[in-house]
């Protein structure tokens, strides 16, 4: 999946250069950002003050962890710190400096991502200030057991825009065959993440983002192959897993759906991108997309029905649902809608908990 980062330095989304040197401060709310890179997948907020022991930015990533799914990240040394995370709603911790067996057993295996910042082959740790003698494989070897995920940050890369060296990451894939890899640090821009998500990685992004390198949208769309199957199936559920209905995707509905945050599909019987709710009045308000690399499937996930037509009358309802957009190459018109809604409804519900 790709994985929007925001990183925190007084309250302010910037950017920096190989973690020393400032590049750019957005101008927009860090939730602000957060909601909008939800779409996506989770995003990535990163205390950059407590990395470098100068402050936090604790009570903002707090409220940040109960409006959207993030991983936290930054100066998490200690369990009550952790703890005061997860109980904020961080769906998953990144811990470097303190990452060892003793803090890491105190969670569960799932909510532990340990940090891999190298330099030079030798892992970093305190904001990237201290090298270590650890290589990244002995670190990893060592911590593996403690966590179902690596992020690996190539320092001298951040924030460069000079693009990830593909072998040193399929060395990883391979050495850590139990561990999800998220690979950070110089992704270039849009299609060199598209090319490192087909070789089974996570992608955490922010240079290329914020400077416009990289489009999430186009990222997401480039990893359905739209040449195989033009319109693809796209399941909508409410948040209890029931099926509402069944729409067709485009690339071009689907990247209209991204960028507006709307539900957008495409009408096979009008032979057009069609808006949900211009004429029903029944909306979709676009929340989230979760990319499941691996299986080749995606979720886009909505965050209200703004109104919602029953035989007795209508409600407002405030039920989040969620559309399941699958690259499964089904025939629709073959097997009949009934057969696809049973075929996939269990599956939705397995990825879905995988990811929690």
């Amino acid at each position: 999946m790709i994985i929007p980062s925001i990183d925190i330095m007084g309250g302010k989304a910037v950017q920096l250069r190989q973690g020393r040197e400032l590049v750019l401060t957005s101008d927009r709310d860090p939730i602000d950002l957060v909601r909008e890179y939800n779409r996506y997948g989770p995003v990535a907020v990163v205390d950059l003050d407590a990395a470098l022991g100068q402050g936090n930015n604790r009570k903002l990533i707090q409220e940040i962890c109960r409006v959207a799914e993030v991983r936290v990240g930054g100066g998490i040394r200690d369990e009550a710190i952790a703890r005061d995370f997860l109980r904020a709603g961080a769906s998953q911790l990144v811990i470097g400096t303190a990452a060892t067996p003793e803090l890491l057993s105190k969670f569960p295996r799932e909510k532990m991502i340990v940090a891999l910042d190298h330099r030079d082959g030798r892992v970093v740790d305190h904001g990237w200030t201290i090298i270590t003698s650890e290589t990244v494989v002995e670190r990893g070897r060592r911590l593996a057991p403690f966590c179902t995920e690596f992020l690996c940050t190539f320092v001298k890369k951040e924030g460069m825009l000079e693009g990830i060296p593909l072998d040193d990451v399929s060395a990883l894939i391979q050495i850590f065959p139990d561990n999800r890899i998220t690979i950070a640090g110089g992704v270039a821009n849009t299609q060199e993440a598209i090319t490192l998500l087909k070789l089974g990685t996570n992608v955490q992004v922010g240079m290329s983002l914020y400077t416009g390198k990289l489009d999430l949208a186009d990222v997401v769309a480039g990893m359905v192959d739209f040449e195989k199957i033009s319109l693809v199936p796209t399941i909508v559920q409410d948040e209890s897993g029931q099926v509402l209905m069944l729409a067709y995707s485009s690339r071009g509905s689907l990247l209209r759906a991204l960028r507006e945050g709307i539900g957008i599909y495409f009408s096979r019987s009008r032979n057009e991108v069609w808006e949900k709710g211009v004429t029903s009045e029944i909306l979709n308000s676009l929340f989230r997309v979760v990319m499941i690399v691996t299986a080749m499937h995606f979720f886009l996930w909505c965050d209200r029905m703004v109104l919602c037509v029953t035989r007795e009358d209508i409600v407002v309802s405030d039920r989040s649902i969620n559309i399941f957009l699958s690259d499964i190459f089904l025939k629709p018109y073959e097997i009949g809608l009934q057969k696809i809604i049973r075929l996939l409804t269990p599956f939705v519900s397995l990825e879905t908990m995988s990811l929690s």
